[in-house]
């Protein structure tokens, strides 16, 4: 499935980071429902947070072994070209992730485009209904379907990580959530791929977090 969800030109109409991130605290984004953690609720109009995710972007910072390693696997025949990242500013493992796997990406050469997950309402748990959202197929192509069937799953940002020359697909190894250090954790949670549809971003409120 995942393999006719996304075509060339449906990738490329996606954002870069900073176009995502200027999408971010867009008036057409803040009118859409989203997650006030302090209330612990869902709000709307949303949080802006556009600044949170510039300022993580600026203090990213990939390590020489880390760079060597993303430009190492680029290099392998048959190596990743390009990164899809389903993604939601509300969601703290979207805010946390997604500036690294940006600079992943620039460090490897790698393209990446980021789609929005969610409509105007919120996901809170499983999957949408087809045609609910422009991005329905995507969440249903790539979604773990172990962690969107389960009201207390928990998912990361996985992203699709696109080879060379083929239609394949690769994510990390393993569909619960694990926890990381953003200035350790980043190189290696993109790095370790196996040939598996992969996950989207976007821990729904009140699912059980490691």
């Amino acid at each position: 499935m995942a393999d006719t969800a996304m075509t060339a030109a449906r990738f490329a109409k996606g954002m870069t980071f900073d176009e995502y991130v200027t999408f971010t605290g867009s008036a057409e984004n803040l009118a859409r429902e989203g997650f006030d953690v302090r209330r612990f609720s869902s709000v709307r109009p949303r949080l802006d947070w556009s600044g949170f995710l510039r300022e993580r972007y600026a203090k990213a910072a990939l390590g020489e072994d880390q760079t060597a390693a993303i430009r190492w696997l680029v290099a392998q025949p048959g190596g990743p070209a390009k990164i899809l990242v389903l993604s939601e500013d509300w969601s703290s493992d979207c805010r946390r992730d997604v500036p690294y796997l940006a600079r992943l990406a620039a460090a490897g050469g790698l393209e990446l485009r980021i789609f929005a997950r969610d409509g105007n309402a919120m996901l809170m748990k499983g999957l949408p209904d087809p045609g609910s959202t422009p991005n329905a197929d995507l969440v249903h192509a790539y979604a773990s379907t172990r962690a969107s069937t389960s009201s207390t799953a928990t998912s990361s940002t996985r992203p699709s990580i696109t080879r060379r020359g083929s239609s394949a697909t690769c994510a990390p190894r393993g569909t619960e959530r694990r926890r990381t250090r953003p200035s350790s954790g980043a190189g290696a949670r993109s790095a370790s791929c196996s040939n598996r549809r992969s996950s989207t971003c976007g821990q729904a409120p009140g699912s059980t977090r490691s």
